[in-house]
C-alpha cells in the first residue's frame, strides 16, 4: 500500500505513522523511495528517529525543497551524525532561537556548536531587550562574556539564574570587564552568588561595589576576607576600618552583626 503525507489519504497509512515504526534498515528505504513525495514534517520525524543514520540526513540534505525548510534545516545541524558540512551550511540562515538549541545541544559537534553561537552573538545586536532576556536565561556559556556586556540589570537578572554561568565568569567579568555599580549591587543582593567566597570578595574590593552593598556583605564574610580587606590599600578606608573592627570584635558581636544582615 503506498503511503501517504497525511493520515487519512487514500485510506493508506501516513509517513508518520511508517516512519515511527520503522527500524534502522526500514527507515533508511522509506527515506530513499519517497523522497520525492516526503513532506518537512514526515521529514523531520525522520530526522529525529533514534534509527535516524548517515545515509537518511544525506538522502534528505539531497532534496532541494526539503532544505529549504527552517524545520527539516534544523533538525539536520542538531542531528550528531550529520556531516559536518552539511551542519553548518544549515546554520546560514537559521533564527537566534533555532541558534540557540543548536548551539547549546552537548551531543552537535563542537565546530557546529561553536559557528551556532558564533553566529547568534553576530545577531545579538539586533535582538530585543526581551529576547536578550530570554537568551540570557539558557545560553551557552560562550555567550556569557557578550551578555555581561550589556548594560542595566534586566540582561544580569536573568543571566545569574542560567545554570551553565561559572563563578570563573563573573568573577572575569568585574577583574577586566566594567560593570555598573546597579550591576554589582545586584550580584551583591544575590543569595546565591554572593555565598560563594571569590565572588563576594571580589564584590568587597571592587571599586564600584556600592558602599551599601559592601557594608551589608561585610559581615558575612570570614576572618580571612576582613584580613585581607583591612591590608589591602586598594579597599576604600571606611570597609578597611570595618573589617578591622570585625577582626578585633568579640566573637558574639560578630555573630549578631551577621545574623542581622
Amino acid at each position: 500500500m503506498e503511503p501517504h503525507a497525511n493520515a487519512g489519504e487514500g485510506g493508506g497509512p501516513s509517513f508518520p505513522v511508517l516512519i515511527q515504526k520503522a527500524d534502522r534498515q526500514g527507515l533508511a528505504a522509506l527515506v530513499e523511495e519517497h523522497l520525492k513525495v516526503l513532506d518537512p514534517v514526515a521529514a523531520v520525524a525522520a530526522l529525529r528517529h533514534p534509527f535516524a543514520s548517515k545515509d537518511v540526513i544525506e538522502a534528505i540534505a539531497s532534496s532541494r525543497k526539503l532544505m529549504s525548510v527552517r524545520s527539516v534545516r534544523k533538525a539536520i545541524a542538531l542531528h550528531p551524525l550529520s556531516p559536518r558540512h552539511v551542519a553548518l551550511l544549515c546554520l546560514l540562515d537559521l533564527t537566534w532561537r533555532d541558534l540557540l538549541d543548536v548551539g547549546r545541544e552537548t551531543r552537535v559537534t563542537m565546530p557546529v556548536r561553536r559557528l551556532a553561537n558564533e553566529k547568534l552573538r553576530e545577531k545579538l545586536e539586533k535582538l530585543s531587550v526581551g529576547e536578550k532576556i530570554s537568551l540570557a536565561r539558557l545560553a551557552d556559556r560562550s555567550l556569557h562574556p557578550r551578555l555581561l556586556e550589556e548594560p542595566g540589570t534586566s540582561v544580569l537578572s536573568a543571566l545569574l539564574r542560567n545554570t551553565r554561568l561559572l563563578a570563573e565568569d563573573l568573577l572575569t567579568w568585574m577583574a577586566i570587564g566594567n560593570p555598573e555599580p546597579a550591576q554589582l549591587a545586584l550580584l551583591g543582593q544575590d543569595k546565591e552568588w554572593s555565598r560563594r567566597v571569590d565572588v563576594r570578595e571580589a564584590l568587597l574590593k571592587h571599586p564600584s561595589t556600592p558602599r551599601a552593598i559592601a557594608l551589608a556583605l561585610l559581615p558575612r564574610a570570614s576572618r580571612a576576607e576582613w584580613r585581607s580587606l583591612s591590608q589591602d590599600p586598594r579597599v576604600h578606608p571606611l570597609l578597611a576600618a570595618c573589617a578591622a573592627d570585625l577582626l578585633e570584635a568579640p566573637p558574639r558581636f560578630r555573630k549578631i552583626a551577621a545574623a542581622r544582615e
